[in-house]
């Protein structure tokens, strides 16, 4: 009982952290217009997609949309801040 309990962080802390990260993108995501997204889809690859739906590389996807202020601004802040 009590030491399986324990055993769960170990185990899947990581699996948790990826899976809130990947939410938090989905959240940002929701949030833009279609002509931002649009714009979206000629700024990344399907490597970043895929980086963003695991919720892994983002401060790097982040840096990337960081090279487009024009709208990404916004979403690179909600990526990079944590």
């Amino acid at each position: 009982g009590e030491a399986v309990l324990e055993e769960y962080p170990r185990r899947y802390g990581e699996w948790s952290e990826r899976i809130s990260r990947s939410l938090k993108v989905l959240r940002l995501i929701e949030k833009l217009s279609d002509g931002e997204l649009n714009q979206l889809a000629g700024i990344l690859t399907g490597q970043d997609v895929v980086d963003l739906a695991n919720g892994t590389n983002l401060k790097r996807v982040g840096r990337k949309l960081l090279r487009h202020p024009r709208f990404a601004l916004r979403l690179a802040r909600g990526l990079l801040g944590g």
